[in-house]
Parts: C-alpha cells; structure tokens; sequence
C-alpha cells in the first residue's frame, strides 16, 4: 500500500487480516489512520526496521487478537510503541534495540512469544526498564515463550521485580551459556507453573547451577511436566538441574529428556545415572529419547 493510497484513505475496511513489511509510512500520522481504518481486524503483522519513518508505532484496536511485531535494529530512545488492545490475546514481539514501549490493557493475552535483544546497549538502565516495561504489561498471559536473547537480556533485576504472574501456568525458554541463575529467578516469579520447556539453543558447558537457598513455590506446589530439548548427558550442569527439579518437585509426573535418537546405548547409561537421583513424587516418569 502506497503513500497515495494512506493519504486517500477516508473508507472504513473490512480487513480481518493484515501483514505489514517493511514500508516508509511517511509520518506516524498515516499509520495510525491505517490502523483505525480498519475495525474488524482481527490479526496483524508488522515488519519494522529503522527507516520506515515512523517515531510513534500506535497500535489501538478493539478487535485485534493476534499481534506479530518485528523491529528491526531500533537504536533511538526517543521512538515510541504504543499497544492498547483489550481483547489481545497472542503476542509475538521481537524487539532488538532500545525505544520508549507503553502497553495498555492486554487483559485478554492467553499466549506470549519475547524475543528482546538490547544486550549491546550501553545504557544498562535503560535496558532494564525496556525489560521491565513489557514483562509488566505480558503479565497476564498464560502461556509464554522466552527466547536465547531474551534470557541473555534478562539480568540481576529479575529478583527484584514484584509483578504478580498468577495465570501463567506454561514457560517456554531457550537457553545458551547464560547464567543458569535466571531460570531460579524465573522459578520463583512464576508460581502456578505447571509445564516448563528448555530447549537448548548451544552448548552450555560454560554455565552453572547453584541450588537456590528457597526452593520455588511452584516446584512445590504445582510443576507437573518438565521437558528438556537437547539433553546430551554430557555435562555436570544439565543433570545437577535434573537433580534439582527431581529432589523438589513434589507434584511431577513426567520429565521428558530429548537428545541424539540414534545413541541408544548412551541414553540408557543416561537413565541409569538419573534413576538414581532421590525422587520427591515417586510416580514422576522419565523418559528419554
């Protein structure tokens, strides 16, 4: 859609679906008539980068259930993203950069994929409240995914962050050679957890696992199902958290483990090893494959 067409655009449209690339707005005013000339959208799709002259991404819908946001490099902190969108339910956002983000009234989120890169700015403070502010406004959601860069931007202030994640019963997260000290923190904030995903995104022989002085509510009360993509059996620090999670997770019912299929021989020296870790809920099963 094209300059003339935005300039022109007076009618109302009965678009449910709409997919946005990369495109030059020409001023944040023609994007947002775009947006509110369309009241029955129901999915939307935005590809961003630096030049597409926007200042002010304001995304306001009353229909929008779908959201997908993908910003390119975005340096500037004085570019601005405004989401209000009540009856939202699936948000995927990936952010690389450092912008002014207001999310406003995403009561209805059910799903929630983060994909935030800031790990090159300079400005640590500034990183953090970008962090703050959309895990604050995502909080509702009852499912969400983490991904590498995510973990990697997530720091020290996850312990201190009181924000209440009483729906969010499924965590997602990919991993790398951060510190595994994050996923306590995560334990901890998310209570009602009751199914966990790892996938490891590379090798993690650089990290550690110390057990968390608290054992978090959620390994008590209601963790049941925790899956781990990538378990290789070949480090100290993917069976000292299986350990942990078998030690203290009262209510678990299964642990599934996915590695290399055509090694069966290790993956059963690998079963022999965790079989022998003390089990809280002995009628957890684990499996391996």
């Amino acid at each position: 859609m094209g300059h003339s067409c935005l300039r022109s655009l007076k009618l109302k449209l009965q678009l449910e679906v709409l997919e946005l690339g990369v495109l030059k707005y020409g001023s944040n005013e023609l994007f947002q008539k775009l947006i509110s000339s369309c009241p029955v959208l129901y999915s939307l799709t935005i590809y961003r980068d630096y030049a597409d002259g926007l200042t002010v991404c304001d995304i306001t819908s009353s229909s929008l259930r779908f959201l997908q946001i993908t910003d390119g490099f975005l340096c500037d902190d004085t570019d601005q993203l405004k989401i209000c969108a009540p009856a939202l339910e699936h948000l995927l956002f990936k952010h690389h950069g450092i912008c002014e983000i207001s999310m406003e009234g995403l009561h209805s989120l059910m799903t929630v994929e983060l994909d935030l890169n800031c790990v090159d700015c300079d400005d640590i403070d500034l990183c953090d409240l970008l962090v703050d502010q959309v895990i604050q406004a995502v909080n509702r959601a009852m499912v969400m995914k983490f991904y590498h860069s995510t973990m990697e931007t997530l720091n020290g202030s996850l312990a201190e962050l009181s924000v209440p994640f009483d729906r969010l019963t499924e965590l997602y997260i990919e991993y790398d050679f951060c510190d595994w000290g994050r996923l306590e923190d995560l334990l901890h904030w998310f209570m009602k957890l009751r199914v966990l995903h790892i996938e490891k995104f590379e090798d993690i022989s650089r990290c550690h696992w110390t057990d968390p002085t608290r054992v978090p509510d959620c390994l008590k009360l209601n963790l049941q199902h925790v899956s781990f993509i990538g378990f290789e059996g070949s480090n100290r620090v993917e069976y000292e958290l299986i350990r942990y999670i078998l030690e203290h997770g009262s209510v678990l019912e299964r642990i599934q483990l996915r590695g290399d299929p055509s090694e069966s021989e290790k993956r059963l020296l690998m079963h022999q090893k965790i079989s022998m870790f003390r089990k809280a809920s002995q009628s957890c099963q684990i499996e391996i494959s």
